[in-house]
């Protein structure tokens, strides 16, 4: 003889379990879907190695956001000159409100053009040995790192970039090459003597 099934039980187990699942998923992390964003954007003419997808973003070295878009500029903007489109990567990052309040307000747009007057920039930074790089918000030489000018309007706030410290430094290192490469080493060991 065979039982009957309790379908009210089984329902409760099924809603019980449900409400469990939702519980923990806003207690482990699903406040986040909750927090007000910003979006960020930044071009790289040169090489993003290193920063993938959800890569961080820091600003003086705390967590504010992450990486959410990488693209290449011709595909999102320069679509009506393709001829003279550029190759930038555009880098488009997530900003948590909550974490930087103010900085990437609508309200605030002046203040940021300010900012990136006075040198705000989005650097790539080594994230230690494993080869991952994360963006970092700093400070630079604005002279020294001028904005980038682009023929188009940004979807989101723009914040120029800055070759990281690395990249500097292996940059220095290729022109000191040049520079020696050019000396006539025999020509001056001749008019030494």
């Amino acid at each position: 003889m065979s039982a009957k099934p309790n379908y009210f039980r089984l329902g409760s187990f099924v809603l019980l379990g449900f409400a469990l699942f939702l519980a923990g998923l806003l207690a482990f992390g699903g406040g986040q879907m909750f927090r007000q964003k910003a979006y960020v954007e930044t071009y790289v003419n040169g090489s993003v190695q290193g920063v993938d997808i959800g890569s961080g973003v820091k600003f003086r070295g705390v967590q504010i956001g992450r990486v959410i878009g990488i693209d290449f500029s011709f595909n999102l903007y320069d679509k009506t000159n393709i001829d003279q489109a550029k190759n930038y990567v555009v880098l488009v990052m997530e900003i948590d409100r909550e974490i930087a309040p103010g900085i990437f307000d609508p309200a605030s747009v002046e203040a940021l053009k300010q900012n990136i007057s006075e040198g705000l920039r989005v650097r790539i930074e080594p994230q230690g040995i494993t080869g991952l790089n994360y963006l970092d918000f700093g400070y630079v030489d604005p002279e020294r790192f001028p904005v980038l000018e682009v023929s188009w309007k940004p979807d989101h706030f723009y914040i120029p970039y800055a070759p990281g410290e690395i990249t500097n430094f292996l940059d220095s290192i290729n022109n000191i090459m040049r520079e020696v490469e050019k000396l006539n080493i025999e020509e001056f060991s001749d008019n030494a003597l």
